[in-house]
């Protein structure tokens, strides 16, 4: 299942690699280019990893940019389209996702990144509770 993301939330949780055709991660298959919109400008892909905890697979994650960035704080400050594709490992609910997100933000961000993301984290909480369960 995969949810697409456009807040850009989680960019510090990626490990950055170079993105030349499309990158298998954790078994799911990273494009390394896509556009929010059929016409809208191309994004490249910046990075991806993989997320675990003990032996499990929970997900995937992609982070798609205008141009390549190497610091969550380049990356928050860079102006234009973003994309974060989210492709879920489990089968898990909105809120779980949402929750464990939050966490993992709130564990990594500084307070002066988390004031800058509070406009995208309130679309966030909003597109998750779309999802339910």
């Amino acid at each position: 299942m995969q949810i697409l993301i456009r807040a850009l939330i989680v960019a510090a949780t990626l490990m950055w690699s170079t993105a030349t055709s499309a990158l298998d991660v954790g078994g799911a298959q990273i494009p390394d280019h896509a556009r929010l919109t059929p016409d809208g400008p191309e994004l490249r892909l910046n990075g991806a990893g993989e997320r675990t905890i003990f032996l499990f697979r929970i997900y995937v994650l992609a982070l798609y940019l205008p141009q390549r960035q190497n610091t969550m704080s380049e990356v928050i400050a860079l102006k234009g389209s973003k994309r974060l594709l989210l492709t879920l490992q489990r089968n898990l609910t909105g809120p779980q996702v949402h929750d464990y997100l939050m966490k993992r933000l709130n564990d990594t961000a500084q307070a002066s990144e988390m004031s800058v993301l509070k406009t995208r984290m309130a679309e966030l909480d909003r597109i998750m509770a779309m999802k339910g369960d």
